[in-house]
């Protein structure tokens, strides 16, 4: 959804364990990692354990007509190292 407050786009994820630390994230597009083919979401969210907190990331790319790739990754180190943990690509079928 777009945020006219904040004049960016924002990303909003809500699982099955929404009440749970993880469940619910918000995600804000970072401005000066988009361009017209990516645009990258991040946020920051408590972890399952005393003062652990998760940094998340999510970029949408799009490779080629009618293909969109997502990379979602986490760190939980400040943003020092990034793990990958969902990678997929999406295609229209007509």
């Amino acid at each position: 959804w777009y945020d006219r407050n904040a004049d960016r786009w924002k990303q909003v994820w809500v699982t099955e364990q929404a009440l749970l630390p993880g469940g619910a994230k918000e995600k804000t597009e970072v401005r000066e990692l988009t361009s017209p083919t990516e645009i990258r979401f991040q946020g920051r969210y408590p972890g399952r354990g005393p003062g652990v907190v998760i940094d998340d990331r999510t970029t949408l790319t799009r490779e080629a007509e009618n293909r969109v790739r997502q990379l979602i990754e986490v760190s939980k180190d400040g943003g020092k190292t990034w793990v990958s943990v969902f990678d997929a690509e999406y295609r229209r079928v007509n």
